[in-house]
């Protein structure tokens, strides 16, 4: 299957870094967040959590990636990662380096965005029957980008980057 890839943010500069481990550039609006993050130096065991539902997705380099009861995996550009509230990511950043930073992004949405978007479907496009409700299966986790997604990512990150100028 082939991957679609998201656009990469330029890489920043050591000199404008905060840490050179997942150094965080955010942009926050009401009903959520666009975090875009970079690693410049190799690590493990990098623990990450967010509060509300997040969408990630891989922009460049290389993570290794465990979550609850999964196996780890490699997470590598054209690939996204959706998750609940509150599920901890272990991270591991075998490749990076001032050289060869990974980028990755997470758009972090508001739980009641979430609920209210899925109670919608319910009530004004319900599915058949035989079909059940519209619900949010976490146990699809990891993604190849279709063009789709990528595309619709991509808008996500252009509208936000150009509403906070």
């Amino acid at each position: 299957m082939k991957k679609y890839m998201i656009s990469s943010s330029p890489t920043r500069k050591e000199r404008s870094l905060f840490t050179l481990v997942e150094n965080k550039s955010a942009y926050t609006f009401d009903r959520g967040e666009l975090n875009f993050f970079e690693t410049h130096q190799n690590a493990e065991n990098v623990n990450l959590v967010f509060d509300n539902f997040v969408l990630t997705s891989m922009l460049k380099g290389k993570k290794v990636m465990t979550l609850p009861h999964q196996p780890s995996f490699d997470y590598l550009p054209g690939e996204s990662v959706i998750l609940p509230p509150g599920e901890l990511m272990k991270i591991d950043f075998p490749e990076a380096d001032l050289d060869n930073p990974t980028q990755c992004l997470a758009l972090s949405i508001s739980d009641d965005l979430i609920k209210k978007t899925v109670d919608n479907l319910c009530e004004y496009f319900p599915k058949a029957e035989t079909w059940g409700q519209w619900q949010i299966d976490y146990s699809t986790f990891h993604l190849t980008n279709t063009q789709e997604l990528a595309d619709t990512i991509n808008r996500i990150v252009s509208i936000t980057k150009k509403e906070k100028r």
